[in-house]
């Protein structure tokens, strides 16, 4: 896991050397794990730089992790909304607050 959170926006690519210095392990090792990642799917590899990127299987999980979340379910699911009679704007929020604009 360690290794999947050296990955950023500023650091989108990392190749096993950095990996190494950033965790104090050597290269070997690093390789090892990287590789084990790849296989995995949560790490791909550049073919031209060498280095590696998150893989498909970060995603895939992200994916999952944002349907489960309770303001998702409730924004995929937001039930009825009782309008009011009046005339006018009105604001409707998720807690059924109705607020005139």
């Amino acid at each position: 896991m360690q290794v999947l959170s050296l990955f950023s926006l500023d650091k989108t690519r990392l190749g096993i050397s950095e990996i190494g210095r950033a965790l104090y392990l050597h290269k070997a090792t690093v390789q090892g794990l990287v590789q084990t990642l790849a296989q995995e799917g949560f790490l791909e590899q550049d073919r031209g730089t060498r280095k590696y990127q998150l893989g498909l299987k970060i995603y895939e999980l992200g994916v999952i992790l944002a349907g489960s979340l309770e303001i998702n379910q409730k924004a995929s699911n937001p039930g009825p909304i009782n309008w009011p009679n009046e005339p006018g704007i009105w604001f409707a929020s998720l807690s059924g607050i109705k607020i005139p604009l």
